[in-house]
């Protein structure tokens, strides 16, 4: 059995070689003891020379090429049990298909045997390890995420949970509200000055009505009935409800609010 002395120098050996053969740097292992950081860092080495050392191989490869029907050949009513059957086989050696929105059957069996099949991955194999892949990352579906990045906006708004580093990631670097032009950071303290002058806002609906996009200009708009209740340190109450307006760019591949009509939102305690 190694001495304590003994591991820790291993260990200090063990993060020079993630270094210098992988490109790794600063380990966080605080609070392990000698012995549990050399394990860490055994697996952590062992994972990353098998990540080198494998090659890459198509899905249909990895998964032991099963036989499955070509859908132009495959009658209408055995498509569900074709794509189960598919889906099974993909999970046994390890991997899987999600699908944020629902698509027809045939939609996503043809996706797989013709596009997902042939898309190359990792040929690692781990015992328990799976290989996720979603349908959307393949195919966006701009309508559903304009929808949720409505939805999250108006979710941390009113319920007074807005996290300037990971909600501040749906605003654009240029806002327009109220009228004005605003930086991404001058939105985030209007929006926190909002939720500080009420200590009690009630989200009762949001309801997006509309959702139009032009990838080709990567903009896009919405619009949206809301109502929601404000209560302000004297405990007056207001009910406020109403259309919402929303328009949007596409940022690096992720949709972003540009301009933001919301009715009473904006309101301190002394406008109520």
């Amino acid at each position: 059995m190694q001495s304590e002395d003994e591991l820790k120098a291993e260990n200090e050996l063990l993060k020079l070689k993630l270094e210098l053969e992988h490109g790794m740097k600063g380990h966080h292992s605080e609070g392990l003891s000698p012995a549990m950081e050399n394990q860490w860092l055994n697996q952590i080495y062992n994972f990353e020379k098998l990540y080198k050392e494998t090659p890459r191989v198509k899905v249909y490869d990895f998964i032991g090429r099963p036989d499955f029907v070509p859908i132009q050949s495959l009658p209408e009513n055995e498509i569900v049990a074709a794509l189960e059957a598919l889906e099974n086989a993909m999970q046994a050696k390890g991997v899987e298909l999600s699908c944020l929105c629902e698509y027809p059957a045939a939609t996503i069996y043809q996706f797989i045997t013709e596009e997902l099949f042939e898309h190359e991955m990792d040929g690692i194999r781990m015992e328990g390890m799976m290989t996720h892949f979603t349908y959307e990352e393949f195919h966006p579906n701009h309508a559903y995420d304009i929808n949720r990045l409505i939805t999250d906006f108006i979710d941390s708004l009113l319920t007074k949970q807005w996290n300037e580093q990971f909600d501040g990631m749906s605003l654009a670097s240029q806002i327009t509200f109220n009228g004005a032009q605003h930086e991404q950071a001058a939105m985030n303290a209007i929006i926190l000055t909002f939720q500080e002058a009420h200590p009690s806002i009630s989200f009762d609906q949001l309801a997006v009505e509309e959702i139009k996009f032009d990838l080709e200009n990567g903009t896009g708009t919405a619009k949206a009935t809301i109502a929601y209740t404000l209560r302000q340190h004297q405990q007056k109450t207001e009910s406020v409800s109403g259309s919402c307006a929303f328009q949007m760019v596409m940022e690096y591949g992720y949709w972003c609010l540009t301009s933001i009509e919301i009715p009473g939102f904006g309101k301190t305690s002394n406008e109520i």
